[in-house]
């Protein structure tokens, strides 16, 4: 366990899905002021067993408050010779305490301990807590021509609504 201030950042377990869940939720408030990505505020997100799968693969961390109540999370999973972010969330009333950035840096060691040469992501190119903040953690646009798994998991968001034009890959390499 890593401790913050207020904070302890730990592998996620079941009996923290509905706080997850709810942390999710939270953070995807943030959309309601982006156009026409408002739908996304009002988006189900993760399924209960969807968490529970990456909990069960020890891809999943959280960042518990004093009581241990999760306030954010961080999903991975294995993509090539890395490890791909699938979610990083905040709840809102946590958010721009460094969480999220620390919630990285813990996948960043787990990463590294795997023996991974980059960690990777999708997010909006040009929405502030998204590509700009993740330039300022170290990581850096990549082509995904080279990279048909990335490719395909942009694809997969474009199917779900997401607008290819809007979206971008970035990498974090270690070597």
């Amino acid at each position: 366990m890593t401790e913050t201030t207020q904070y302890t950042i730990r592998q996620a377990r079941p009996a923290d899905i509905a706080a997850m869940s709810a942390a999710e939720s939270s953070a995807g408030q943030l959309f309601r002021s982006v156009a026409g990505y408002e739908w996304i505020a009002q988006s189900e997100g993760h399924s209960e067993s969807a968490f529970g799968k990456f909990i069960m693969n020890g891809n999943a961390w959280v960042v518990a408050d004093r009581e241990n109540i999760p306030a954010g999370f961080i999903l991975v999973s294995n993509l090539g010779a890395g490890l791909h972010i699938d979610e990083l969330s905040v709840a809102g009333a946590q958010q721009g305490q460094g969480l999220g950035r620390q919630l990285i840096e813990r996948v960043k060691n787990v990463a590294l301990a795997r023996g991974c040469s980059a960690l990777t992501l999708t997010t909006f190119r040009e929405v502030a807590w998204n590509r700009p903040y993740y330039e300022r953690l170290g990581f850096e646009l990549c082509d995904v021509s080279r990279l048909p798994a990335l490719k395909a998991i942009l694809q997969k968001e474009a199917d779900y609504g997401l607008q290819l034009s809007d979206r971008c890959a970035m990498v974090y390499r270690f070597f």
